[in-house]
This record gives structure tokens, sequence and C-alpha cells, in this order.
């Protein structure tokens, strides 16, 4: 399969608006990043997670809203794509 670099650059910019969210306390950012009926898996503080959309922006946003966060690089892990789904790890 070979990937366009606009598929590629749109996978980066939602890995950036992630990020923001994550740093800036702009939960609308991170509803863009994710589909309405996504599911977010994860870790957090030890404790696997998995969260529908929004009420894991709903905790974020609250765990933000405690204090700006400084801005921090991201780095990217793997991309892992296939025709209709990506998958990023940072």
């Amino acid at each position: 399969m070979t990937i366009e670099s606009t598929v590629f650059d749109s996978i980066l910019k939602t890995v950036q608006l992630y990020h923001d969210e994550h740093v800036n306390q702009d939960a609308g950012k991170l509803k863009k990043a994710f589909h309405p009926k996504s599911r977010i898996v994860g870790y957090f503080e030890g404790e696997a997670v998995f969260d529908d959309r929004d009420p894991y922006v709903d905790v974020i946003s609250g765990i933000t809203s405690e204090g700006k966060r400084e801005d921090q690089d991201i780095k990217i892990i793997s991309v892992d794509m296939t025709e209709t789904t990506a998958v990023v790890k940072i």
C-alpha cells in the first residue's frame, strides 16, 4: 500500500490537535481529533483507560483546567495504517 503524503499529513495534524488540547486546554481541538464514536484506550496514573470520546474530553479538560501545562515535544513512536484506519502511538 502506498501512503499519500496528504493522508499522512492529515494524521500528523490530528496528533497535533490531540497534543494541543492537552497543553492548551482546548477541548474543541480534542473533539476534532477523535471521531464522535471513537474509543480511547491508554494508561493514566498506572490504570488502563477505555473511554468514549466525550467522557474522555471531559476528564482531560478537568485535569488541564487545574493549571496550564508546559508545552512538551511530541514523540511519535509509530504510525500503523490500513486503507481505512490509522493508529498512532505517542
